[in-house]
């Protein structure tokens, strides 16, 4: 077998590896959120199932049934493999999300919209009093989510302003800068 017979296979192994792998998480997901008979209240405290990406997790309530969570006032960089750039920016995103929670589990403060059109809830998660969606603002894992209402929108865009003016996290990169500042101006034209 030639080289480049063998690039190629190796190609195909490595996009099925890869569809499989995000095959079986978007299940997982998808079966989390499609508990729509899940509960859960201001005050559970939920335990750790999964990182999906730096602004939605799944957990498991205080009954044990799965449900998924979006975090309020916050948005990650997707985990895309196209832009290596944006792939590491999420990861970091992912990375600090599961080292803030780990075992310890979270603490529930739902929105006053409490789903989302997914059907995943809308929360804020603290453990042992700090709030995590903050924390990831502060260390420029995540940007502002500026575009719906949140009642922490100003704390959250003044740590995102003190991040950048540090150039902590996704504040160090040039193009991470001009993709951020490019979302955010989106969301200020659609408030």
């Amino acid at each position: 077998m030639d080289g480049g017979t063998r690039g190629f296979w190796a190609l195909v192994l490595l996009l099925l590896g890869a569809s499989l792998y995000f095959g079986v998480n978007a299940q997982a997901q998808r079966s989390a959120m499609s508990s729509a008979r899940a509960a859960l209240a201001d005050g559970d405290s939920v335990t750790l199932v999964q990182v999906v990406d730096g602004d939605t997790l799944l957990v498991r309530n205080p009954l044990g049934e799965p449900l998924s969570i979006r975090l309020v006032g916050v948005k990650s960089f997707p985990l895309t493999k196209e832009a290596p750039e944006v792939f590491r920016a999420g990861r970091e995103a992912v990375t600090q999300l599961e080292r803030l929670i780990g075992e310890r589990g979270a603490v529930v403060s739902l929105h006053s919209t409490p789903r989302d059109s997914h059907g995943r809830f809308l929360a804020y998660l603290s453990v042992e009093g700090q709030d995590l969606g903050l924390e990831l603002v502060k260390s420029g894992a995540v940007l502002a989510y500026t575009l719906y209402p949140f009642d922490r929108r100003d704390l959250y865009v003044g740590a995102q302003e003190l991040a950048r003016s540090r150039r902590v996290g996704l504040w160090q990169s040039e193009a991470l800068v001009r993709r951020a500042d490019g979302l955010l101006q989106n969301w200020r034209m659609k408030e």
